[in-house]
């Protein structure tokens, strides 16, 4: 699996301070509710660190950029799937803009439906490291 996503289109064109040499990479999944199976779980990863590049966004608005730590939340997906309803945010790292903007990067992933057509809640977390 990666650790860096490859770049969003568009990426250099992108507004607000350079990052520095930083790192993205799935932190913890965990798998409640319907469709607990491994090619389900491997689904939900895919979906999720396809939105890296927003995450990377996010970092920007910390309040103070050049730390590492970990995001993470809880995410509702509805049985007949679609985009998931973000709940219980949880970070250490500082600024209400970051918050928010991770929490509509989570919320703008689109899932498959639930092959039982139950909710599924997924906690997931993604780890920041700065490159040395």
């Amino acid at each position: 699996m990666p650790t860096t996503p490859p770049p969003a289109p568009g990426a250099n064109e992108r507004k607000g301070p350079p990052l520095p040499e930083l790192r993205v990479k799935s932190f913890g999944l965990h798998v409640g509710g319907a469709a607990r199976d491994a090619a389900a779980r491997a689904d939900y990863l895919r979906v999720l660190e396809s939105g890296w590049w927003r995450y990377l966004d996010c970092y920007r608005l910390l309040d103070r950029p050049g730390v590492e730590g970990t995001f993470g939340a809880d995410l509702h997906v509805p049985g007949d799937g679609g985009k998931a309803r973000v709940a219980h945010a949880r970070t250490k790292l500082l600024g209400t803009p970051f918050r928010e903007c991770m929490e509509r990067a989570f919320a703008s992933a689109h899932f498959a439906p639930s092959p039982s057509g139950r909710t599924v809640v997924l906690s997931y977390s993604v780890k920041f490291t700065l490159a040395l």
